[in-house]
């Protein structure tokens, strides 16, 4: 009961908050886009680029794992 009611007042905190939190001007997507928010923008795409790649790798690196447990299991299994 207690996680129900820090859920409820976490989300009334959002809710009653959105006119103080404001987006940075990336996020807004300003009419001109100075260099400062082009180079912000390059900069967030970079990371998610480079966080991708590095998640990607360990979710192959786990498939592979995972293939080669199967192929060594069947392998033991029919000797």
């Amino acid at each position: 009961m207690k996680l129900f009611e820090k859920t409820i007042k976490i989300l009334f905190l959002f809710l009653f908050s959105q006119s103080i939190i404001y987006a940075c001007s990336t996020c807004i997507n300003n009419v001109e886009p100075t260099q400062s928010t082009n180079a912000l923008s390059l900069s967030i795409l970079s990371l998610l680029g480079f966080t991708s790649f590095v998640l990607g790798g360990i979710l192959s690196f786990i498939f592979i794992i995972r293939s080669r447990i199967k192929k060594l299991k069947s392998k033991i299994l029919n000797n």
